[in-house]
């Protein structure tokens, strides 16, 4: 049948006539659509359109992975220079992804290391200080002897107790 019709009755006592036609539909046949895409019933516009929206979100997502990856690496990069300034953590933290963690960690290895420099710096100073001052006795014990014969004995024991406390030192560091 082309047409299907029914009556039906709701509670207030109104009756409908409803009417379904198949004449105006077509039945679906290979031979009579034009080209492939007739037959996904897709409307052309969409057809050409639909390869640069998916190129377009495609290039949006890949650029939306590699951006962390970029930051970490340039972050490498500076902290390779020896900046150790560098933190990527509060530009990633809106991320709730397995990169942010990346970053917070990152941040924290760079805070560690400067950590490390800072401790390495101030126990080189502290060191050099430490070995300047019997070298600055040995100095002193050699002017003495140089000034007189009499101060060579007082000068040698003097000059052989620093170098013995120097070199306790150098065998304490190494």
């Amino acid at each position: 049948p082309t047409q299907i019709s029914q009556q039906l009755h709701d509670n207030a006592g109104h009756r409908y006539q409803v009417v379904l036609d198949y004449s105006g539909l077509e039945r679906f046949d290979e031979r009579n659509h034009r080209s492939w895409h007739d037959s996904l019933h897709i409307p052309t516009p969409i057809m050409f359109f639909a390869p640069f929206l998916g190129i377009f979100f495609s290039l949006l997502l890949a650029w939306n992975m590699t951006r962390p990856i970029r930051q970490l690496r340039e972050g490498f990069a500076k902290v390779s220079r020896g900046d150790l300034t560098v933190r990527l953590f509060p530009a990633m933290k809106r991320r709730y992804d397995e990169l942010s963690i990346v970053a917070k960690d990152f941040d924290a290895m760079v805070e560690r290391i400067d950590v490390l420099v800072k401790a390495r710096e101030a126990l080189l100073h502290d060191i050099s200080h430490e070995l300047r001052t019997p070298l600055a006795r040995v100095q002193l014990a050699v002017g003495l002897a140089r000034q007189s014969e009499l101060n060579i004995p007082q000068s040698l024991d003097r000059i052989d107790l620093e170098t013995e406390r120097l070199d306790k030192m150098i065998g304490e560091l190494l």
